[in-house]
């Protein structure tokens, strides 16, 4: 048996499809392989670090995409790594449920531990080919480091996955609040559409899309301000209009939120004060952030005057 049918019950079917189809689009590289532990990076917008490590009888599973203390041990980037292994023939041997044989390093003298300090996270990236390799004889395993090339070696290991442990907090997200001008007039109340946008991996900013919130889910934002805001947001009534029926749960994520006119009051600057306070459908590459001004209330006053010949009013 390989390794994916041994464990495609951990994994529900809409999950081995798209982490198939990332192993399809080569966009999973094995970075590193030792007899009991496989490194990878997934290409998912932003690059997903997985681990797969023999302890015992088991295989632990790790993947960056976990937030906070929840485990990510059936995700795509995952189930893409470990097709991966099996295209790339990375199994020592047989596998069966209750045993996974050591991994298979390629053949030859293994990277100098001297090198590790000198490369980052995507050192020696293998992409494995589409095939498995034509025969078993060429996979060897690799030598045992001992001594102080073993702790060294260790040592880089345990870098890796706290690499890993921390890299999703580390991707760079931006939350827009979005003014819907149009659904504010005909409700007469402020309407706010929330959106995000993640830096890709070569440094540009993806699409904004809804960030769509369950109650009690404060803790996955990043910075104290977006937090604040949310927080006062949980406390207004999520807009609807564009609902379907399965989404009239008031337990569902919300993104659209109605604000009373007190609220407002509070929020408005707090929104301005961000700088990613926008116009709904305008473009925030291009458009200017809207701005708070924190002077008096404006007052319009009109002047009535006659002209230079006093046959007529001015205004």
């Amino acid at each position: 048996m390989t390794l994916a049918q041994v464990l495609e019950g951990q994994f529900r079917g809409d999950i081995r499809f798209r982490g198939a189809a990332y192993l399809k689009a080569e966009r999973v590289s094995i970075t590193r392989v030792t007899p009991e532990n496989v490194f990878a990076v997934v290409q998912d917008g932003v690059d997903y670090q997985t681990q797969l490590t023999r302890e015992g009888t088991e295989l632990r599973m790790h993947c960056s995409c976990a937030q906070g203390e929840r485990p990510a041990t059936s995700c795509k980037h995952l189930w893409a790594t470990i097709l991966a292994v099996d295209a790339g023939g990375l199994v020592s041997g047989s596998v069966h449920p209750g045993h996974v044989p050591p991994f298979a390093a390629e053949s030859g003298k293994p990277p100098p531990v001297d090198d590790y300090w000198e490369q980052d996270s995507h050192r020696d990236v293998y992409t494995p080919p589409g095939a498995a390799r034509a025969t078993r004889a060429a996979v060897v395993l690799a030598p045992l480091a001992t001594g102080w090339k073993s702790r060294l070696q260790k040592l880089s290991e345990e870098m890796h996955v706290a690499a890993t442990a921390v890299s999703s907090a580390a991707r760079e997200r931006e939350i827009f609040y979005e003014i819907d001008a149009a659904q504010a007039r005909e409700r007469q109340q402020l309407v706010v559409h929330i959106s995000q946008r993640q830096r890709r991996s070569n440094g540009q900013w993806g699409k904004r899309k809804p960030l769509k919130l369950r109650p009690g889910c404060l803790d996955e934002i990043d910075h104290d301000d977006d937090r604040r805001i949310l927080a006062y947001l949980a406390g207004g009534a999520p807009e609807r209009a564009t609902w379907v029926a399965p989404q009239a749960d008031p337990q569902s994520a919300a993104h659209r939120y109605c604000v009373s006119t007190s609220l407002a009051e509070v929020l408005l600057p707090l929104l301005c004060a961000t700088g990613r306070c926008v116009i709904l459908g305008d473009d925030s590459e291009k458009s200017r952030p809207l701005e708070w001004d924190d002077g008096p209330p404006w007052e319009l006053s009109v002047e009535v005057e006659r002209n230079e010949a006093g046959d007529q009013w001015r205004l």
